[in-house]
Parts: structure tokens; C-alpha cells; sequence
């Protein structure tokens, strides 16, 4: 089974270029707010927001996961001040 992992810093608060691209097309993506500086979004086309990562790290909610998503490339933005975000994929 293949996997990727890649952390990112997100500074933005607006989708720009692509953040993360994976290397395959994955059977299950996780993205998780490492910091608890803000929240954080993700998008799998740039435009419509997939999910909103709690800046609460030790709630579930910092962590998002799908499967059969079948994206590979993943947009970022923050709410305000700067994040890191873990994204997870396996195919």
C-alpha cells in the first residue's frame, strides 16, 4: 500500500495554488490542524471549503479523513493567523 505524507504551513486566507499534490490517487485522505494557532480549511478544487479544522488539537474535529475521495491535490487556508496542517493519504 502506498502512502504520502506531507506537513504544510499555511499562511494564506484564500486558495491560491494547490498546496499539496499526491504522487497517486488515494483511497483515503486525512488532513489534521497540527497548531492551535486558528483554524484551518482544506479544498479539493480550489473553490468550496471540504473542511474546517478545529484549532483545538486535542479535539477530534482538528482532524478530518474521507474516504474514496479519489483528489489529488489539496488547496489550504487559514482563518487568520498561521497553521500547520498534516495531510495523510493512502491508496
Amino acid at each position: 500500500m502506498a502512502t504520502y505524507s506531507s506537513t504544510v504551513a499555511v499562511s494564506s486566507g484564500t486558495y491560491a495554488a494547490a498546496d499539496v499534490t499526491i504522487p497517486f490517487v488515494p483511497k483515503r485522505i486525512r488532513a489534521c490542524n497540527m497548531d492551535g494557532g486558528d483554524v484551518a480549511f482544506v479544498s479539493f478544487d480550489g473553490v468550496n471549503d471540504a473542511a474546517a479544522l478545529s484549532d483545538n488539537v486535542l479535539s477530534p474535529s482538528s482532524c478530518q479523513e474521507w474516504f474514496s475521495q479519489l483528489a489529488v491535490k489539496v488547496w489550504l487556508r487559514t482563518a487568520g493567523s498561521a497553521v500547520q496542517v498534516q495531510i495523510l493519504a493512502e491508496a
